[in-house]
């Protein structure tokens, strides 16, 4: 697993329903450790508005975006990712984990920092996963 390095001490993990995105294309925020802290870390989390890629304009864009958002974490934790995004996060020295995992994004932080997360592969399609309901209301990480 490639460790974080001094410059960049940040890992995004992205969330839906306050657990692990199953696919990082349902992102509604990303949890945002900083690695190292000694005491229990709390995240800060950045919300994905997602407006361009729900609404069928360019799945680039809204890469582009993400990235932006994510600019100064040196990895991002999700269930599944298509290579699109991978390559655009990649590009920006973000790299991709994909992993089986679930639980919270504190959970998943843990593991990742015991190097115990279980990895999978990129999907070579970004629609290669199916997508929950979206007419199911969600509880977002900052209502909590």
């Amino acid at each position: 697993m490639n460790r974080p390095s001094a410059r960049r001490e940040k890992i995004a993990i992205a969330t839906r329903d306050c657990q692990l995105s199953h696919h990082f294309r349902d992102t509604q925020a990303f949890a945002v450790f900083l690695v190292g802290d000694k005491a229990e870390p709390a995240p800060v989390y950045r919300v994905n508005l997602r407006s361009d890629h729900d609404s069928g304009s360019s799945h680039e864009r809204h890469h582009r975006q993400i990235a932006d958002l994510l600019a100064d974490c040196s990895h991002v934790i999700c269930g599944g990712i298509g290579q699109h995004a991978a390559e655009i996060l990649e590009a920006r020295g973000i790299h991709p984990l994909v992993t089986a995992d679930k639980g919270a994004p504190e959970a998943i932080y843990q593991r990742f920092r015991k190097d115990s997360l279980s990895l999978a592969k990129i999907h070579p399609c970004c629609h290669a996963a199916p997508r929950p309901d979206r007419r199911t209301p969600s509880r977002s990480p900052l209502d909590a």
